[in-house]
């Protein structure tokens, strides 16, 4: 079956804290349903907004609870010297690779990401995928940079691709059959599986994991796939609706296993889609 790993959010308190509780009730509801992939500390985990401490001491306890899963550590950031001390931080913790995010916002060329994940892949011999999300990003790492890395790179492992440029898909897999490639897009999937992609990391998982690895199972076959795609599109203009992880965390809470909080900037769903997301979670 293609590949499922769930972008996990971080769960908040009243008072602003991490509540461990919420983590505990979310990563036990996903394994019960068959989930056995979680990436931790993503943009769906509000990143931004935690501290080195604070991400270690989550990744330390997603370890503790998720035994036998496969895990990805993510890390972030636009200067490649504080990416590399974050990277040496992480590189012994018992995760299967780190997923490093292209710079964001100083808008590097397609030579300076080459250099910046030339350094970082030179520096570690731990496994490294690398995240293109041009949308949070404003530059996308082009598929001649990534072939040039993976010439170089035996520990450059993966690629989780949140992006409809499906080309840049078929280019590497061209060259390198066997590299994995994780769609970041949950709307696009069927799409992103027709091109040669080899799973997600998704969002909605969260709340439809059982419906999700069935469409995987079934895509192997070819069955039942319009009305399953239709369904995981639809499904995914929801959580989307307004900026993620808010209308994920909100129909999360109103299912009682985490509180609506998010830590600013983010913040919780208007009212409105508020009404949205609730006639959907009644109706799953």
């Amino acid at each position: 079956m293609k590949a499922i790993y769930t972008a996990l959010i971080t769960p908040f308190d009243q008072q602003g804290q991490i509540d461990f509780n919420g983590l505990e009730n979310v990563i036990a509801k996903l394994i019960r349903e068959g989930e056995r992939g979680f990436v931790v500390c993503g943009t769906t985990a509000e990143a931004p907004t935690l501290s080195l401490s604070e991400k270690e001491q989550i990744l330390d306890f997603v370890i503790r609870h998720a035994k036998d899963c496969s895990i990805i550590m993510g890390i972030s950031g636009n200067d490649t010297a504080e990416v590399l001390k974050q990277l040496k931080y992480f590189e012994n913790k018992d995760v299967d690779a780190l997923m490093v995010v292209v710079p964001y916002y100083n808008k590097p060329s397609q030579v300076g990401l080459f250099k910046h994940f030339d350094l970082l892949l030179s520096s570690t011999d731990k496994n490294i995928i690398i995240y293109n999300v041009p949308s949070r990003c404003g530059v996308e790492i082009k598929a001649e940079t990534m072939l040039q890395l993976l010439k170089k790179h035996q520990n450059l492992i993966g690629l989780k691709h949140a992006s409809q440029n499906f080309e840049m898909v078929t280019q590497i897999k061209a060259e390198y059959p066997h590299f994995l490639i994780l769609s970041g897009e949950d709307g696009t999937l069927k799409e992103g599986l027709d091109h040669g992609m080899d799973g997600v990391i998704s969002v909605i998982s969260h709340m439809i994991y059982p419906k999700l690895e069935q469409f995987m199972k079934d895509y192997e076959y070819q069955m039942n796939l319009e009305l399953q795609d239709d369904f995981i599109k639809n499904f995914a203009q929801y959580v989307f609706i307004e900026a993620s992880p808010g209308p994920i965390k909100y129909m999360l809470s109103i299912q009682g296993y985490i509180e609506n909080v998010l830590r600013l900037p983010m913040c919780p769903v208007s009212k409105e889609t508020e009404k949205k997301l609730k006639r959907l979670v009644n109706n799953l």
